[in-house]
């Protein structure tokens, strides 16, 4: 090296040929060759935010003095959310509004009908009870199911 050449900072430090050093490690190459197509697919997964995977809920609301007729309805559509692997969240208020008012519920009618709910929900392979029930018995009540191993969104009837 002359005097009066420039020395690039990078290589300020690095050993001469003159000095009778030579680097022992392999030369790795500068550039590297890249799919392009898989390269922007792997930034564009990247910078998508994560999807929030959690199982949808339906909600089937009953009153404590429901016709035969709308329990056989709403239970019909209980077993066809838990049958496609949603959560089911049971919700049992008072009656508020109507012509039609009936007398609250007994304590013997509350528990039936619950037993009914349960046994309805077990006709549903997998389906259990996934939290304890929150509320009181012919007030407002809460109960809560989700059936395993069953088909999830975006899977076909068969």
């Amino acid at each position: 090296m002359q005097v009066g050449e420039k020395i690039h900072p990078r290589f300020a430090d690095a050993p001469g040929p003159d000095e009778g050093q030579r680097d022992s490690r392999p030369k790795i190459p500068v550039c590297k060759v890249v799919d392009k197509h898989s390269h922007r697919q792997a930034e564009i997964a990247k910078a998508k935010p994560k999807k929030n995977v959690s199982i949808p809920t339906k909600e089937v609301e009953l009153n404590w003095s429901i016709a035969p007729h709308d329990l056989d309805h709403r239970l019909k559509k209980m077993r066809e959310f838990l049958s496609d692997g949603r959560r089911v969240e049971v919700v049992f208020g008072k009656k508020r509004r109507g012509w039609m008012q009936r007398k609250d519920v007994t304590e013997g009618k509350a528990k039936e009908l619950l037993e009914m709910i349960r046994d309805q929900a077990a006709t549903v392979q997998g389906s259990k009870e996934w939290k304890a029930l929150e509320g009181e018995e012919g007030g407002e009540l809460r109960m809560f199911f989700e059936a395993k191993g069953n088909k999830q969104k975006g899977e076909t009837k068969d």
